[in-house]
């Protein structure tokens, strides 16, 4: 068994969930939630849903050892070795439960961490509307943040991706529309009762219209005829944007 020690003093936290400059909340700092947010605003997951893994190698070596019943000098082909792409089901299994167990153990520490896996795990608890009681129980074993956490989570997220689709606008044809309409009145109806239109309004109404590209151009909105987004039902989804997505 001692090739499966595991020296939780030498668990340490990645770079980007400490906020050293701050001494009184180093983990749970506005700095630290703000970078979480841009990661969760991006298009792939895969560079930071193993964070902790990553950050600690000989934990997290020593408990592929264990859950292989390998030892250190007999070892020679572990899920270290193995590029992420070709694991196997129980192999990927265990490299995503070793994360929640490096996790659940900085958070019961410290429950003002952050790990990428505990935050996507609360907001797919919450997109999938669990009851209420079920999500204080996940959040009394630290598994997830409490529920107004991650709801206040969500809406920073969701404001960086609105503010992401509104830079990519045309503001020509905003302008434009803008310009033409700018008048009190219409030009067809310069009578005293009819009552003026604002300037304000055109404007409003041409950056509501025009903001947001089409983002899916393909003229087939659903290519796949299967309506199941797993194929496979025993093989759990994968933590990716889609299925955070509301």
């Amino acid at each position: 068994m001692e090739d499966y020690v595991l020296n939780l003093s030498n668990v340490v936290l990645p770079d980007c969930l400490v906020d050293r400059p701050n001494r009184h909340q180093p983990t749970a700092s506005d700095h630290v939630k703000e970078e979480m947010v841009q990661h969760f605003a991006c298009d792939d997951y895969a560079s930071m849903l193993h964070m902790l893994r990553d950050a600690n190698p000989e934990a997290a070596s020593a408990m592929v050892r264990f859950a292989q019943d390998v030892s250190e000098e007999a070892e020679s082909k572990t899920l270290e070795s193995v590029p992420q792409a070709g694991l196997t089901q129980t192999e990927e299994k265990r490299v995503d439960t070793h994360e929640l167990v490096l996790g659940l153990l900085c958070r019961s520490r410290n429950q003002g961490v952050m790990p990428f896996l505990s935050v996507g795990l609360g907001i797919m608890a919450m997109r999938t509307g669990v009851s209420t009681r079920f999500y204080r129980l996940l959040t009394h074993l630290n598994l997830v943040h409490d529920k107004d956490w991650s709801d206040n989570f969500c809406r920073r997220v969701d404001s960086v991706l609105q503010q992401r689709f509104a830079e990519r606008c045309n503001t020509r044809v905003r302008i434009a529309v803008f310009d033409n309409c700018s008048c009190a009145k219409p030009l067809h109806c310069r009578r005293s009762s009819c009552p003026p239109r604002p300037a304000g309004t055109a404007r409003l109404a041409a950056a509501t219209r025009f903001t947001y590209p089409n983002p899916n151009p393909n003229p087939n909105p659903n290519p796949n005829p299967n309506p199941n987004p797993n194929p496979n039902p025993r093989r759990a989804p994968h933590l990716t944007p889609a299925t955070l997505s509301t």
